[in-house]
């Protein structure tokens, strides 16, 4: 029956799970891309990733519904009528092999990510979080144990949470992770900003047009558009034309059969980089560009012009350049790169290069710019798509760019691109997590209260029989609410924090480290004093039956 149980429960909650998930994500599409700050794309819906996550929940419920089914299984009649349970697993044990867990996690993912591969830290990252799971149970007895100093309410909220600890430890495992999400969302998403933003993809004073499929040519200076952005709204910026690099066609023909027609290789350079512990060697590699003195003078890199007209590429960055060379692809042109991949390069090819006397430009712009002289020496034609870079002084403002844009509306096949353009906020996206994951905290805490609440019938009839009142019998929910709320926070915290950054260390350690603060305090303190003021407010004094019942 208990087995059952957890079957048919499991059934019904990945069945609501599923329908709810779709129902969110339906009416969350129009306002997703605001949400996300960027263009998120049609839906799609992986048959089988729903079809494996709902089947994975009745499996997690079957599996969970096992151990009390045997236990029940193995108790006499006697023992069942008189509500003795057997003696429930040592806390302590629980929490030693917990520890063991972390450690023993740590160095799977440590010694996975120097092998490279992803099982091992997987599994590693896993034992992490199911040894801090296992202190649980620990922790709870813990709070039990220090509630001496608190006031009244919180002593029987804590001697209650400690005394239905196989109860309420499952319930908090259950809402840690619900709240590890914002953590992890938080902590993922933050170091990924900082990454952003250290370097931008482009200067503040740059705008990029984009001109496609023009029967004056998509990179002409003489295009419409061009014109009247010059004239409206950037009268004093200059222009230049962004040209990538292709292959010229007679020296390194492409096979109809690799590409489509219309289809245009860009040309590409690489500079071997630092052997890693694993073993691997890092690559730097981009896209190259023909420009001319315009160019350079846009990107504020002028003192490069003389290199350029002598037939030096110009890199924009120190780690594209190997000593005085940098190396592009060579193609063979007698296999096919879709049958023969590994077998369609010759190799690399050294060129004269030097670094731009300038600033460190985004990825938005050029990375390797050659002349046009050096370009056909290459071998190397200019694309057929071409994009036109306005360089503004001063910087670009708010309102010019909305001018931009106003303008571009008219003009089809065409577009701008800015610096605020490749910015992305993630807090709405932040507080959309925390938000959803407190709830879902909420609806697992309150469950878990009302079980318990169910089980200690008989200690609130005694209280109200000594003339407890419903005031003191909100508190004494509230508190249970705001204590097992609290108690899950301290594992989110872990679970969602902890792997991150270890698996962030130890791939990329250039990556900083952010700790979210905001979303670790909203995880903390605001959610399990709001778990309490919803306990507080909705408890409600039991009717005189259950009274009598509960006393009988």
């Amino acid at each position: 029956l208990t087995l059952a149980s957890g079957v048919v429960l499991g059934s019904v909650g990945a069945g609501l799970g599923v329908f709810g998930g779709l129902l969110g994500v339906l009416a969350a599409q129009p306002y997703l891309d605001r949400i996300v700050g960027r263009v998120s794309g049609p839906l799609e819906f992986p048959i089988l990733g729903i079809v494996g996550g709902a089947l994975l929940g009745v499996v997690a419920a079957t599996l969970s519904a096992l151990r009390p089914a045997r236990t029940a299984a193995r108790i006499t009649t006697v023992d069942a009528l008189a509500g003795r349970a057997p003696r429930p697993r040592s806390a302590a044990r629980l929490a030693g092999l917990g520890v063991g867990a972390i450690a023993i996690g740590v160095v799977l993912t440590g010694v996975g990510t120097l092998r490279g591969g992803a099982a091992l830290p997987t599994i590693g990252l896993i034992g992490i979080v199911f040894g801090v799971l296992a202190s649980i149970p620990m922790l709870v007895a813990w709070v039990g144990r220090v509630a001496v100093g608190f006031p009244l309410s919180f002593r029987i909220a804590a001697r209650e949470t400690a005394r239905y600890g196989r109860r309420t430890s499952g319930a908090v495992a259950a809402a840690a992770i619900a709240l590890a999400m914002p953590v992890v969302a938080a902590a993922v998403m933050l170091t990924d900003d900082a990454v952003n933003n250290a370097t931008p993809a482009m200067a503040e004073s740059h705008m990029i047009v984009g001109l496609f499929g023009n029967d004056e040519g998509a990179g002409g200076r003489e295009h419409p558009l061009i014109n009247e952005l010059l004239d409206k709204v950037f009268p004093d910026a200059s222009v230049a034309t962004i040209v990538p690099a292709t292959y010229d066609s007679d020296r390194n023909p492409l096979s109809s059969d690799d590409f489509p027609a219309h289809f245009e290789p860009r040309v590409n350079f690489i500079v071997p980089g630092q052997r890693s512990a694993a073993g691997s060697e890092t690559v730097q590699s981009g896209a190259v560009y023909i420009g001319d003195a315009d160019l350079l003078r846009a990107l504020g890199v002028e003192e490069s012009i003389p290199d350029l007209e002598m037939g030096f590429a110009i890199a924009f960055d120190l780690d594209f350049v190997d000593g005085d060379v940098t190396y592009l692809f060579q193609r063979n042109p007698e296999q096919s790169c879709l049958e023969e991949p590994g077998q369609c390069w010759l190799g690399h090819r050294a060129i004269p290069a030097v670094v731009a006397a300038g600033p460190v430009l985004g990825v938005e712009l050029p990375t390797m710019v050659v002349s046009a002289e050096r370009a056909t020496e290459l071998g190397l034609i200019p694309a057929a798509y071409q994009e036109q870079l306005i360089a503004a002084d001063p910087p670009i403002s708010r309102e010019q760019l909305e001018a931009a844009r106003a303008i571009a509306a008219r003009y089809s096949g065409t577009s701008v691109l800015a610096l605020e353009d490749t910015r992305f906020d993630t807090s709405l996206l932040r507080v959309a997590v925390v938000v959803v994951s407190g709830l879902l905290a909420l609806a697992i805490v309150g469950v878990a209260l009302g079980l318990v609440g169910a089980e200690s019938r008989r200690d609130q009839a005694v209280m109200d029989a000594v003339g407890a009142g419903p005031w003191t019998r909100r508190k004494i929910v509230g508190s249970s609410a705001l204590l097992v709320t609290a108690i899950a926070a301290i594992p989110a915290v872990l679970i969602g924090f902890l792997p991150v950054s270890i698996y962030n260390a130890l791939t990329t350690p250039a990556l900083p480290i952010v700790v979210p603060w905001s979303t670790i305090g909203a995880v903390v303190f605001v959610i399990p004093l709001f778990a309490g003021a919803v306990g507080f407010a909705t408890t409600r004094r039991p009717s005189s039956s259950h009274l009598r019942r509960a006393a009988v």
